[in-house]
């Protein structure tokens, strides 16, 4: 019996250590990774929900995938900095979220050179926090669950 058990729990060990994970891979990069905007924005995909159209597109990803045969949470924290096109700023700002009206200094984590003094509009809930520049359509979002 103690064979059987010593086995069994050896079997699910290896198991659990050779199972595929579902979702993206645990990464820790940025956009200076990827030069082409098309390359950042296949990237960028493959961490969030939604699809945007992009001018310029910064980004730094964190993103722990806790898939496998146990499944664990994953955490994550997305950090976007992008010109967009001026007609598609409200789609940035999901319903039932909240004015906000402190800055944020996440913001100087993002590489790249996309001003971003002009961002004075912002609105954040529990996992969320958007910020705009609507002058010179300029998006900084962060999405996190750590």
């Amino acid at each position: 019996m103690n064979r059987f058990i010593i086995s069994l729990v050896l079997s699910l060990g290896i198991l659990g250590c050779s199972a595929e994970r579902s979702g993206p891979p645990t990464v820790n990069t940025s956009s200076e990774s990827q030069l082409e905007l098309t390359e950042r924005i296949r990237f960028l995909e493959q961490y969030i929900t939604f699809r945007r159209r992009y001018n310029q597109l910064e980004y730094r990803v964190q993103f722990l995938n806790g898939g496998g045969l146990v499944p664990s949470p994953s955490e994550w924290d997305i950090k976007i900095l992008a010109v967009i096109p001026k007609e598609d700023i409200q789609e940035w700002i999901p319903h039932k979220i909240q004015p906000s009206k402190t800055p944020y200094q996440w913001i100087s984590d993002i590489p790249g050179d996309i001003p971003t003094a002009g961002i004075t509009e912002w609105y954040q809930d529990e996992q969320r926090t958007i910020g705009i520049d609507r002058a010179n359509s300029i998006i900084a979002y962060r999405n996190f669950a750590m």
